[in-house]
C-alpha cells in the first residue's frame, strides 16, 4: 500500500483535506505542509521497497506498523472522533474518494495488527 500511496503522490499537486486541515489549525505552518508534500512521497516509497526486500522485515514490520498507527491518530484527530465523517485522506493522490473515518482507521489498523503479528510470530 505504501509503495502505490507513495507512487499516487508523486505527480499530485492536490492537498489533502488531511493535510489543509492540520495547515487550518496552526498544527503545520506552510513550510511544512510544501515539505511534506514534497518529501512525503519518496519515503513512502523507501520504505516500501526495503519492507519488499525483506532486509530485517521483522524490524521493517514493526516500523510500518507504527506509521500506520500515527496516520490513524492523524486521521482520528482531524475527524475530531467523528467516525461517519467522510474524509479525504490523501493517501493515494488526488481525487481520492471521501471514505467514512472509521473505514480509513479499520484499514490501517489492520494492516498495523498483521505486521505486529508478523513480527511477533514465533518461526523465523
Amino acid at each position: 500500500m505504501l509503495l502505490i500511496a507513495g507512487i499516487l503522490k508523486i505527480n499530485s499537486d492536490d492537498v489533502s483535506e488531511i493535510m489543509q486541515i492540520l495547515f487550518d489549525r496552526g498544527i503545520i505552518s506552510i513550510q511544512w505542509l510544501m515539505t511534506i508534500l514534497k518529501v512525503l512521497p519518496y519515503i513512502e516509497i523507501s520504505i516500501a521497497f526495503v519492507a519488499l526486500s525483506k532486509w530485517r522485515s521483522k524490524d521493517m514490520s514493526i516500523i510500518v506498523s507504527s506509521l500506520y498507527i500515527c496516520f490513524s491518530i492523524v486521521i482520528l484527530y482531524v475527524s475530531d472522533g467523528y467516525l461517519l465523517q467522510p474524509i479525504d485522506c490523501g493517501c493515494f493522490g488526488e481525487h481520492n474518494h471521501d471514505w467514512p473515518v472509521y473505514i480509513l482507521l479499520l484499514r490501517n489498523m489492520t494492516v498495523a495488527i498483521l505486521l505486529i503479528c508478523y513480527r511477533f510470530e514465533r518461526n523465523n
